[in-house]
């Protein structure tokens, strides 16, 4: 052997030791798992991340985007089409009945076109195969049928979990940049929350430790900002908006507490989250074999759019 083959197999060897160091700033991860999180497709992720598919159906009854998505589904089941509005919009009685459970005080719904939320919901039970527009009509998909008179089912909800991660553009329903980096390491915030939200943590720790594992994406905030606001404020917000309140309270994998009599920016610096029954249960970190669930302690109470 060579003096540079060996060479290069040592090289090799102490990159190969260096990425699979534990680090403190990615909370025990590697960097070479880091690298997968953040590149690696849904298969790739596996041996860190998989999603169980056996549990409890009753705990989709806690998530808002399962609520919702059912209720789409029968309202256009019940109905056996939808005729689409000139604009090319669900009909406003259906923008409303989504709207109802998450009433705004003085506000009603007028149109999907400015409710970018269920207009996201939209999208997404069309992405997945349950919905279509034809003819300038809605209507259910035979897989759509299957749910309105069946039931949303926990391998429904998986498909619409790994839909949300990876293809739905986070950015579409707010006014922020796109800031796409937060949406690509969406599966290492989840990681933060099964490692420090076992018990109430604010949401700014979350935020902080996103900012310790990357400092670099403060270079994300090129934009204004609000007087005696920081980037890393800036960061927060977003972080919290997205991927905490749109995301995974969404979608019933955290308990998202604020204090609604504190003023808005104050509200969001002290806003809390704790992981959820469902977290433990749909997500499988570290799983050899079939995915099977992360249980919680005994005292413990995702780029297309149309």
């Amino acid at each position: 052997m060579t003096k540079n083959k060996q060479l290069d197999e040592l090289i090799a060897q102490l990159e190969a030791q260096m990425n699979s160091e534990k680090l403190d700033d990615f909370l025990g991860l590697s960097p070479a798992q880091m690298y997968v999180l953040l590149y690696g497709s849904l298969k790739d992720i596996e041996p860190i991340l998989s999603f169980n598919r056996d549990f409890d159906p009753s705990l989709l009854i806690g998530a808002p985007v399962v609520a919702q998505a059912s209720l789409l589904i029968k309202l256009i089941g019940e109905a056996g089409e939808a005729k689409a509005t000139q604009n090319g919009f669900l009909p406003r009685k259906i923008v409303q009945a989504l709207s109802e459970p998450y009433p705004v005080p003085g506000y009603s719904a007028r149109s999907e076109e400015y409710e970018p939320g269920i207009q996201a919901l939209r999208f997404a039970v069309t992405a997945c195969g349950w919905m279509k527009k034809k003819n300038r009509k809605f209507s259910l998909t035979k897989k759509g049928m299957q749910i309105f008179e069946r039931g949303f089912t926990v391998d429904h909800y998986v498909v619409l979990l790994q839909y949300w991660l990876r293809t739905y553009l986070w950015s579409f329903p707010d006014h922020y940049p796109e800031y796409r980096f937060i949406q690509q390491a969406a599966i290492f915030s989840l990681y933060i929350l099964r490692q420090e939200a076992r018990e109430l943590m604010p949401c700014r720790r979350l935020a902080d430790l996103f900012l310790r594992a990357f400092p670099d994406s403060l270079d994300m905030i090129t934009e204004e900002l609000f007087f005696g606001r920081t980037r890393q404020d800036q960061l927060a917000s977003i972080i919290t908006l997205r991927f905490v309140q749109r995301f995974a309270a969404y979608f019933g994998l955290v308990d998202y507490r604020k204090d609604r009599e504190l003023p808005f920016f104050e509200r969001e610096e002290k806003a809390q989250v704790v992981i959820t029954k469902l977290f433990s249960e749909a997500l499988c970190w570290f799983s050899t074999n079939k995915p099977t669930a992360e249980r919680m302690p005994d005292d413990s109470d995702g780029l297309i759019w149309h």
